[in-house]
């Protein structure tokens, strides 16, 4: 093995020695004529020239052969620089740039070992190497990457190069494409610079400088000299590294550089800048140390739309990104906390770009993450994730894989990376946002490849007996004998609904190179963007761009000391998408540097309308625009006038007044992992439930939020003008989590609490319970099935005799997950909950039961029941005549199996039948599940222990194997046998899960998940509609699902509660949810109302969710709890106030818990809207309902009873209806 991967390392010394010999060939070839002069047409403040482009391609590339563009340029790094410096091998990148005035992009491609070479444009791919003559042959000096700015401000571009050990450097362009270097620039460090950007930091006109430095060498790894010595009894390190090192513990650590920003002051010229007086911290405090990062992308643009350029570095390793906001005035800024939950741990590239045409940047950041299951099985992480503390929210998590950060609007981001299926693309490099095929969405290029596959276990196994050697030489031998890591460079398509599609192979972008810097020019001057790439120890790839679609290509003419416009912002309206808009930067990408051309789909438009705002604000405006044309808009023409003022946000729908409570969840870290390592995640962590219940009688609703074990529940007592007082301790210190709580009257003059108490953290076998808790009375005890944890509670008259009866739904056997365990019905016999054994069967065995809600589905008057199931069904029980009958095969919704949560029963479309919203996982994690690719897990005894014992699986997609979904490192930890049955990493990536388990296989149980989307079932009485909610529903675990009329037209809304932090070990928090509102426009179409319209914005781990009028306004107001945190408290101030309800259906039932009610308007009836006791995520909603204010007539079916109808006197806010006793206007 080892000989064989020293003969590869050979063969591709010799492959690259071979592409250098044909470099110098065409180095002597005969001089070229130069590129042919451009037809441009002037105009008022433009000028423009008409494209001309193929249009019998498909979108895609073609890659250009080097026999053709005669670019045989070889990033060279020879065997010995590259044992002795890992850093190296992270590439070097290129600039593209019109170098001489021609109106031919050129090409500046870096080299390591080799030269750095000028290639000039000639024209119809034709390249001329004009090194010699340029003054930029840079021969063996760790080129790294290029950016190519207008430094003067004289109109030429000149040029910086970083440098691996001597930073930055500047060599300024004559006009004619001679470059001469400036040595007194006041480039002072010599750090591992990387890459490069250029903006107007400082707000002065010219271009500022920031330079991203890594590390000049790999000091551990590289055998770089250091010693530690003592002071004062501490270690300290010393020598030429010592600032690269530091001791944690018993640890040492080694660290990246300071990053360099040079503020230009004219003439080539700039000044170095002290951290502590232009950065401060999250907290806005000055950066007083120096941050050591691995800095490897710095971009320099206008992140949030108040004409300053931020500052955004993606840095590698265990150091975080920084993303800085400017303030003006020389200060920048740390993006707050909750700005930016999840960051990459180990970010190469990134870019920016409007993906979904919202008027707003998303950022994307690139990782390693791999795409394929053999080298997910093979490959280390890199890092070892700590969960955080419970209930901590205001941190930044780091993830192992890409990331998306979808721009929210309000200055906060959601991380979408899974939802959009762009989370793993390999080890990566640079992402670059294109719009390939001009759809007017904007792609994705990545760049992919590493020299040495360092990250498989196996081979670090094998080096790591080296390494603890400490035999330097060998080490270095062994590191070069790695094979490379190869994977095809990628290009997703952006369907337009913020999902992409890989697309490489049939776009023609997938070499299998050692890709680094990329970079996009219009080559050839037809209008599209096409793409250079420089590879290492291979030839740079050059790849013509074959859209045939209509675009609208823009350059900029700015005036000095910016003449190329960096940092202006262009919007082209009215082509492919009502809007697009890109900004002019210099520099910006991963060791690279676009040209300053920017190209627009066009679409099938006849006309558009071009804008540019100037750095100043200074606007320029081509309102006529054609389609496949190239403009150029002078600066010099620009009008002054401001752009018209920004139409104010509209008023924020309800008040956060969660500080009148001041209640934060009582949760403690518990280990679940102890008795099944292999959870898929933490059980322990599912509450707090949140119920609204008239709890002292007073005709106000109370506030009752659950605990966690240690806790008390808190029952807050509400004065109907907005005061809350927290009342006396009910039931005392819980022992246990608290699931649901559960308001109901179990006698005519006994209010009830019923909660449900989770054994999960208590021993196998211990008895479960729900605690009853009467008003003024005493507390009693109602046993569940013993050994397993109660879940969800509902209450419904499912016998018809007046009273409320009780379903406990049973949720988990504590440590014998997942087995199903039982559910039980209780009856009210006079005041008292007995088990009905009626129904023992018919519940038994019912699943992992996760939310429960009686509801009256087929309108016969009798509470039906359905129940959620994780890792099964939601499953839907008749009631018939007081006996429950499944029914979920015949309505259709048996195989859609699922991880479902909450669940709410509501008229979506008002057709007078109540249809189901259930949750569900969603979409945006490693966890992905379709019919024919379920998400399962196998589960028994596998061990021989007498336990439940976990293998998560999956199918792959080729060659349709099912396969464990974790590695071995993991799985090998809750199934001990599989460590010495496989030895490598490599035969474990082979196995299936037949393999894996062997005899056991055969008596393992499977469980399958078909669908992780939250969804809608549409009651269509005889088979439901199955349909998912739309995607901004699926970006995070739904919890609580509530059902209410938000803005007050008559139609039911939902809310979702969100997130999920519990995860297993290696699984960053899935945290993009804030809860959300989906508003109904009318007949079940529901849409999203994020947070920046509805101002509800919970950053936390939600779980339970209620509605209620709680001040008596006709407006629907919510609670939201958070597990560890805090309960979040919404006053609705902007609904049209409707007509408050109240329903009584007798002593028994004084709430009218399964009362049916409709609104009639105008002679018609609205959606029908049912009280109920218990749904969503272990919460229990008002039994007040809200009706329309302008409803002339009231419908009531009350349970087991008869439908009446109510006039509704005028000018009535506030009614009660009882039954048999008619109508009350109370206000």
């Amino acid at each position: 093995m080892m000989q064989k991967m020293v003969r590869n390392r050979r063969l591709s010394a010799g492959k690259a020695g071979q592409w250098a010999m044909l470099a110098c060939c065409l180095l002597v070839s005969d001089g070229l004529m130069g590129a042919p002069a451009l037809d441009w047409k002037v105009a008022n403040g433009y000028k423009y020239r008409d494209l001309s482009f193929a249009t019998n391609f498909s979108a895609g590339f073609t890659r250009m052969p080097p026999q053709q563009t005669s670019i045989a340029f070889v990033n060279l790094l020879t065997p010995e620089s590259d044992a002795r410096n890992a850093n190296l091998i992270n590439g070097s990148g290129l600039a593209l740039g019109d170098v001489d005035g021609d109106g031919w992009c050129d090409i500046y491609l870096c080299s390591l070992n080799g030269t750095n070479t000028l290639y000039r444009n000639l024209g119809g791919w034709r390249f001329e190497d004009v090194t010699a003559s340029s003054g930029l042959g840079l021969v063996n000096q760790l080129s790294r990457g290029a950016v190519f700015a207008d430094v003067e401000g004289d109109g030429d571009l000149d040029l910086i190069v970083t440098f691996n050990g001597r930073g930055a450097r500047l060599f300024l362009n004559d006009g004619r494409g001679h470059f001469t270097e400036k040595t007194d620039t006041g480039f002072t460090n010599t750090r591992g610079g990387t890459s490069a950007s250029l903006g107007d930091l400082d707000g002065d006109g010219d271009l500022d400088l920031y330079v991203a430095n890594y590390g000049e060498e790999t000091i551990l790894r590289g055998g770089g000299n250091y010693s530690v010595r003592y002071v004062n009894g501490r270690p300290v390190v010393t020598g030429r590294w010592a600032r690269r090192l530091k001791i944690e513990g018993n640890m040492l650590i080694e660290v990246g550089e300071q990053d360099d920003l040079y503020i230009n002051e004219g003439g080539g010229r700039f000044v170095l800048q002290s951290w502590a007086n232009w950065f401060l911290d999250e907290n806005g405090q000055p950066i007083r140390t120096n941050l050591m990062d691995y800095g490897f992308t710095v971009q320099l643009r206008d992140l949030n739309d108040d004409g300053r350029v931020d500052i955004y570095v993606a840095n590698d390793f265990h150091t975080p990104d920084r993303f800085w906001l400017n303030q003006g005035g020389g200060v920048f800024r740390a993006v707050p906390w909750l700005a930016v939950r999840t960051m990459c741990f180990a970010s190469m590239g990134m870019d920016f770009g409007d993906l979904d045409r919202d008027g707003l940047l998303d950022l994307f950041c690139t990782e390693m993450k791999p795409t394929t299951h053999d080298r997910l099985m093979r490959q280390l992480t890199g890092m070892k994730f700590v969960h955080p503390p419970v209930g901590a929210i205001e941190n930044r998590i780091l993830t192992t894989r890409n990331v998306l950060q979808w721009n929210r609007g309000d200055g906060t981001y959601a991380e979408l990376a899974y939802a959009a299926q762009v989370a793993a693309s390999d080890w990566t490099w640079v992402p670059a946002f294109l719009d390939v095929d001009l759809d007017g969405f904007e792609d994705i290029l990545v760049t992919t490849g590493y020299s040495h596959n360092v990250n498989d276990m196996d081979m670090l196994d094998a080096a790591g007996t080296v390494s603890q050697e400490r035999n330097l030489q060998e080490f270095r031998a062994r590191l070069l004998e790695i094979p490379p890591y190869l994977s095809p460079n990628y290009a997703y398509r952006n369907l337009g609904n913020l999902r992409f599609e890989e697309v490489g192979r049939q776009w023609g972008f997938h070499a299998e190179e050692i890709s680094h810097g990329i970079a996009m020019a219009d080559l050839d001057n037809d209008g599209d963007l096409d793409v250079v790439v420089n590879c290492l120890n291979a030839p740079a790839l050059v790849y013509r761009n074959n859209c045939p679609a209509p675009r609208v290509a823009v350059r900029l003419r700015g005036l000095a000391p910016n003449t190329y416009g960096i940092n202006a912002r262009v919007t082209v309206r009215g082509g492919a998408v009502p809007m697009q808009f890109q900004e002019m930067l210099a520099g910006g990408r991963y060791l690279g540097c676009d040209d300053t051309v920017r190209t627009f789909a066009a679409g099938s438009a006849e006309r558009l309308t071009v804008e540019v705002v100037w750095p100043g604000g200074q606007r320029s405006v081509i309102a006529d625009a054609r389609p496949n044309r190239v403009y150029e808009i002078a600066q010099s023409s620009a009008v002054a006038n401001p752009a018209p003022p920004r139409a104010a946000p509209p008023a924020l729908m309800f008040e956060d007044v969660s500080e009148k409570l001041g209640h934060r969840h009582h949760e403690v870290a518990y280990d679940d992992f102890a008795r099944q390592p292999l959870l898929p995640n933490r059980l322990s962590q599912s509450g707090p439930g949140v119920t609204w219940y008239d709890w002292d009688g007073d005709g106000w609703d109370d506030l009752i939020v659950g605990t966690g074990a240690g806790g008390k529940i808190s029952i807050y007592r509400n004065d109907g003008k907005g005061g809350w007082t927290l009342l006396p301790d009910m039931g005392g210190i819980q022992n246990q989590d608290t699931t649901s709580l559960l308001g109901i009257q179990l006698a005519p003059t006994q209010r009830a609490l019923v909660v449900g108490m989770s054994s999960w953290e208590l021993e196998p076998g211990q008895g479960s319970k729900a605690l009853i808790a009467v008003q003024g009375g005493a507390s009693t005890v109602l046993p569940a099935e013993k050994g397993q944890s109660v879940g969800p509670l509902a209450a419904a008259d499912v016998d018809g005799d007046g009273d409320l009866d009780v379903f406990m739904g049973g949720r988990v056997s504590p440590g014998r997950y997942p087995e199903p365990v039982d559910s039980q019905l209780y009856l009210n016999e006079q005041g008292v909950l007995k088990a009905d054994a009626r129904h023992a069967a018919v519940f038994r065995k019912l699943g992992l039961v996760t939310a429960a809600i009686f509801a009256d589905f087929n309108q016969d008057g009798r509470p039906d029941l359905a129940v959620s199931c994780e890792w099964g069904p939601v499953r839907v029980f008749f009631n018939e005549q007081g006996t429950f009958k499944e029914v979920t095969r015949e309505l259709g919704l048996e195989g859609w199996t699922g991880w479902w949560t909450g669940l709410a029963a509501v008229d979506l479309d008002g057709d007078g039948r109540l249809d189901l919203v259930a949750g569900n996982w969603g979409l945006n994690s490693h966890y992905q599940a379709s019919p024919k690719f379920p998400a399962r897990l196998y589960y028994g005894d596998f061990n021989g222990l007498g336990q439940v014992d976990l293998l998560e699986a999956y199918e792959e997609l080729t060659p349709g194997r099912v396969v464990p979904r974790r590695p071995l490192t993991d799985n090998k930890v809750g199934l001990p046998f599989l460590a010495p049955k496989y030895p490598k990493h490599a035969l474990y990536a082979k196995a299936t899960v037949a393999d894996l388990l062997g005899e056991k296989f055969k008596t393992a149980h499977e469980l399958k998940a078909v669908t992780l989307e939250t969804h809608r079932f549409l009651n269509r009485a005889q088979r439901w509609e199955v349909a998912p909610l739309p995607p901004m529903a699926q970006w995070a675990p739904v919890w609580s699902v509530c059902a209410a009329d938000m803005d007050g037209d008559g139609w039911p809304d939902v809310f979702l509660s969100q997130n999920f932090f519990a995860t297993q070990a290696g699984v960053t928090r899935l945290d993009a949810g804030r809860g959300l509102w989906l508003r109904n426009t009318g007949e079940g179409k529901l849409e999203p109302a994020e947070g920046t319209r509805t101002g509800v914005k919970v950053y936390g781990e939600q779980r339970g969710a209620a509605v209620a009028d709680f001040d008596g306004d006709g407006r629907v107001d919510l609670a939201v709890t958070q597990n560890g945190a805090e309960t979040r408290l919404y006053r609705n101030v902007s609904a049209r106030p409707g007509l408050r309800v109240r329903l009584s259906a007798g002593p028994m039932n004084p709430t009218g818990v399964g009362a049916q009610v409709r609104a009639w308007r105008q002679n018609a009836a609205g959606p029908v809207w049912e009280v109920h006791a218990g749904g969503g995520w272990y919460s229990q909603d008002s039994a007040v309902l809200l009706l329309p204010a302008d409803t002339q007539a009231v419908e009531v079916r009350w349970p087991w009873g008869e439908t009446q109808k109510y006039d509704v006197p005028p000018d009535s806010r506030e009614l009660l209806i009882q039954r048999g006793r008619g109508l009350e206007k109370r206000r």
